[in-house]
């Protein structure tokens, strides 16, 4: 597998590190500054104390650790695997296998960054969260542009599947368009879903609740809507 198709798999920030292992200075200087891009977003987000700017700091820079000498390593084989069934036209497995890659990763750095996530959330205070409420109101038309229309969800999916295997060819495009749905009311139940866990994770967290918070970390699922639940499961 070479690194170029290595480099597309958009995994948050796995993306950067597998950039890294390019050997390229430039990716090497970002990677270095994740830390700091972290605190960046997350000031924007919940305007941050000294105190709370250095906890996302050090959150950061713990995730990257493990990510480097673990997480990336870990992922690599089964990438190889993937891009294989792609280029042997077999779509669906290769597609199947790299969204539940994702899912796992996902999983995975959560549950190993979730003991510095909890010490942030408990330090929130009410601007903080009032300031997260409307920082929240003006990304969630962003955040889910892609489900405004059948359109928009089958041009996001094509290019998250460019970056995921490189440029598709003119059969490939057609079968991304095929196996596209858009459910109804898809936009809303995202939206509705977002402001419920939002309000949620803040009222524990400025009511100190650390079992609460500590069970959400552990499965986020616990405080999705039903409809999103069902939405989920329709796609599956």
């Amino acid at each position: 597998m070479t690194m170029k198709a290595i480099v597309r798999l958009k995994l948050s920030c796995l993306l950067v590190l597998l950039l890294l292992l390019t050997g390229c200075s430039t990716f090497s200087i970002l990677f270095n500054r994740i830390p700091d891009i972290a605190v960046w977003q997350l000031d924007r987000a919940f305007k941050l104390s000294t105190e709370q700017k250095q906890l996302a700091y050090t959150g950061a820079s713990n995730a990257i650790h493990w990510l480097e000498s673990k997480g990336i390593p870990d992922v690599l084989p089964e990438l190889k695997q993937i891009e294989t069934l792609w280029e042997a036209d077999q779509y669906l497995p290769a597609v199947e296998r790299m969204e539940q890659l994702i899912q796992n990763s996902s999983e995975q750095l959560l549950r190993i960054a979730a003991p510095d996530i909890l010490k942030f959330l408990l330090t929130l205070d009410e601007e903080n969260a009032a300031h997260f409420r409307r920082y929240n109101s003006k990304k969630l038309g962003e955040w889910y542009a892609h489900t405004e229309s059948w359109e928009d969800k089958v041009e996001h999916r094509r290019t998250q599947f460019a970056r995921w295997f490189g440029q598709l060819d003119a059969d490939q495009l057609q079968r991304v368009t095929d196996s596209t749905a858009l459910l109804a009311n898809e936009r809303g139940v995202y939206r509705q879903n977002n402001n419920a866990w939002t309000e949620r994770m803040l009222s524990a967290s400025l009511a100190r609740n650390e079992s609460i918070l500590h069970a959400w970390l552990a499965d986020p699922s616990i405080w999705w809507i039903p409809d999103y639940r069902a939405q989920r499961l329709s796609l599956i």
